[in-house]
């Protein structure tokens, strides 16, 4: 998900501006506008601050009606888990996730490329 693009999106549907959504979350004009074009990375103490502007949750944050099935309880927990973590535990913790991503991935891959060879057997 581009969560800046979420932002952006939140911001148009109520018609507020950029200045405006910097004020309700106590944050600078720039950090926004940073944020919406993908120039900064937000902590979970910022999305929450923008989820309290918008009077929304963490959950209807990250829903979009693009999603057909509603974030399932484990990845609500980690949500509220991560929030309370430093940011380089943060960062930690999202580079273990991508790493077990792309492990995932690069197993998936070599069981298709075996599945072609057993094939072509």
């Amino acid at each position: 998900m581009d969560v800046g693009a979420r932002v952006k999106q939140l911001r148009k549907m109520h018609n507020i501006t950029t200045k405006e959504l910097s004020a309700l979350c106590g944050v600078s004009q720039s950090t926004i506008s940073k944020l919406e074009n993908g120039n900064r990375t937000p902590d979970i103490p910022l999305i929450e601050k923008i989820c309290n502007a918008f009077n929304i949750t963490l959950v209807d944050f990250f829903m979009t009606e693009s999603m057909e099935e509603p974030l399932d309880d484990k990845l609500i927990e980690l949500v509220y888990v991560a929030k309370h973590l430093e940011e380089d535990q943060l960062e930690k913790l999202c580079d273990f996730i991508r790493s077990i991503v792309e492990q995932k991935s690069t197993m998936e891959a070599e069981v298709s490329q075996r599945k072609k060879m057993k094939n072509i057997s």
